[in-house]
């Protein structure tokens, strides 16, 4: 969203003060042809920023071409939020911070006509389902160059939204997707019970085809569902969908199995994509049934050992899942060398299971040969080049990677952790604060917080965010280690004085191979070690140099 600066009164007249953002507005960018990918990375980002609006209470009621606008390094940032509604506590207050009053009633008709959803044109109530409408306009106009519902007189164009169906965004547009056509049609859904119920919902619909399209521009295939289209040439409307990966495998003959296989990797993935921890049981059993259906799908392989590493963040099941994960990760690259997915899977077992650090760079390196918009691939190779030492290439490529995918709770916290290990302490704290926008549960970035307000000697704040790292979520789960209690562990020892005894514990974490020393080089949790002669030989053993 477009940075607000202050908001004022002069002269008695009402005032905000905004950033300057340089491009053009999407209404200018629709006047020519859009590709299906493009459509879907701008509807990506607008959904991304209302997610964050109405997580604050904010429904825009006024989303529309107009108001979003494209920088010149294709960033959306939504507009105007003049005529925005802005929920309220029993003290009347947002956040604890501004004191707001209604601007409109019930009855009063806010917003632009083309653009509004049923309930909105009618004067009714409206909440952030009504942005996704509007949202689910501009898709329909992004991809066809069209209206979904016009009118010749302001009455035609009501009843029009009201009560009439858009037009198929195939018949106009005989590229669209059938899953980006699912996707508007349901934000487009007169009931708002129909509905996506929140911006976050119709995310987890939006990303994996996100990556789909991606993934095929990169390899320079022919749009995934113009294929489809060709291969179902005679069916009826209404025959399930077959992405290329799945058709291409001969041992499923029937469209049913393989949409069924299609859908649960979409499934998988939008699970995992969520960023969060508590998901990742989800993607795993997600994926693991799309192997059993479709045995030969490389796609299902590659979630499945990208899930795995996930999985290994729960210390319990760590070398099993590593293994788990290295053993998918291959089983997709012998179905399909070009799988992207799998290489950065391989790379993240190399990098933090095996500690093969040359392995892990080339792995990393062959996926954004394949797909040089794979997000994941810059982050978790960034990520690699800071512990090897090379500390502004790190962040250098994790901010690639946000660019990629400017909607991703793991960019956020990984540019966090650059800058903790840049010990830019101000900046974890912002960069922590963004992921936990993004997922706020995500243990850590609160870990994130607890370690940078502990550095720079805010204790009170530091124990507040560290207890909330460790303590059960409501529905009872355990927040995950991320090994925090050995770092807690050395610290203690080394604190005491007595370094014989945190050396030693380091030494058990690197004959474990415990991927908690991965930034042993270049991590500010180890300095009170620094300075001894054995932690060079610790980076010896390790085959890293001293980096600091």
């Amino acid at each position: 969203m477009a940075t607000i600066y202050d908001v004022g009164e002069s002269d008695g007249i009402s005032f905000i003060v905004m950033e300057h953002v340089e491009g053009e507005t999407l209404l200018a960018r629709i006047r020519r042809r859009m590709t299906p990918p493009e459509v879907v990375d701008i509807a990506v980002q607008a959904a991304d920023a209302l997610d964050l609006a109405h997580a604050k209470g904010i429904t825009h009621r006024d989303i529309k071409p107009a108001n979003l606008m494209l920088t010149h390094h294709g960033t959306v940032k939504v507009l105007d939020f003049g005529v925005a509604k802005v929920a309220r506590n029993d003290e009347g207050r947002l956040n604890g911070d501004w004191t707001v009053e209604p601007v409109t009633a019930v009855g009063s008709v806010v917003g632009s006509a083309p653009y509004m959803s049923p309930e909105q044109i009618v004067g009714g109530d409206v909440d952030s389902r009504s942005d996704v409408f509007s949202l689910g306009v501009v898709i329909y106009q992004m991809a066809t160059g069209q209206l979904p519902f016009s009118g010749s007189t302001p009455a035609e164009m009501k009843e029009r939204i009201l009560h009439s169906a858009p037009t198929t965004m195939m018949r106009l547009n005989p590229d669209t997707p059938p899953e980006l056509e699912r996707i508007t049609l349901k934000c487009l859904d007169k009931r708002t019970d129909g509905r996506y119920q929140s911006a976050r919902a119709l995310l987890t619909d939006l990303w994996p085809l996100k990556r789909h399209l991606e993934t095929n521009v990169a390899r320079g295939a022919p749009d995934a569902m113009r294929l489809e289209r060709s291969r179902r040439s005679g069916s009826h409307p209404g025959a399930a969908a077959v992405t290329p990966e799945v058709a291409d495998d001969a041992s499923i003959t029937e469209a049913p199995r393989a949409s069924e296989a299609s859908e649960l990797v979409a499934r998988g993935w939008a699970h995992l994509r969520s960023g969060s921890f508590f998901e990742v049981s989800a993607a795993v059993s997600a994926f693991q049934a799309a192997t059993v259906i479709a045995p030969t799908f490389a796609a299902a392989y590659a979630g499945l050992a990208l899930a795995k590493v996930a999985e290994a963040t729960d210390r319990h099941v760590l070398r099993e899942a590593f293994g788990e994960a290295k053993a998918a990760a291959l089983r997709a690259l012998a179905l399909d060398a070009e799988s992207a997915d799998a290489q950065v899977a391989l790379g993240q077992v190399m990098f933090i299971a095996e500690w093969d650090w040359i392995g892990a760079e080339r792995s990393f390196q062959r996926a954004l040969a394949i797909d040089p918009n794979h997000a994941e691939a810059y982050l978790h190779y960034g990520k690699l080049k800071e512990a090897l030492g090379d500390l502004e290439r790190g962040l250098h490529l994790k901010l690639q990677g946000l660019e990629c995918d400017s909607t991703s709770a793991l960019a956020h916290v990984q540019i966090a952790l650059s800058f903790w290990n840049q010990r830019r302490y101000d900046d974890v704290i912002v960069w922590a604060n963004k992921a936990l926008d993004r997922d706020p549960q995500h243990s850590f970035a609160r870990g994130m917080l607890a370690g940078a307000y502990w550095k720079m000697g805010d204790l009170e704040r530091a124990h507040t965010y560290l207890q909330a790292a460790g303590e059960p979520l409501p529905d009872g789960r355990a927040q995950p280690d991320f090994g925090m209690e050995d770092i807690r562990l050395v610290a203690q020892c080394a604190e005491a004085g007595d370094l014989d005894a945190a050396f030693e514990r380091v030494r058990r974490l690197i004959d474990a191979r415990d991927p908690v020393l991965v930034h042993l080089a270049v991590a500010p949790q180890w300095d009170s070690l620094r300075a001894d002669p054995r932690f060079n030989e610790c980076l010896e053993r390790m085959k890293l140099r001293p980096a600091l």
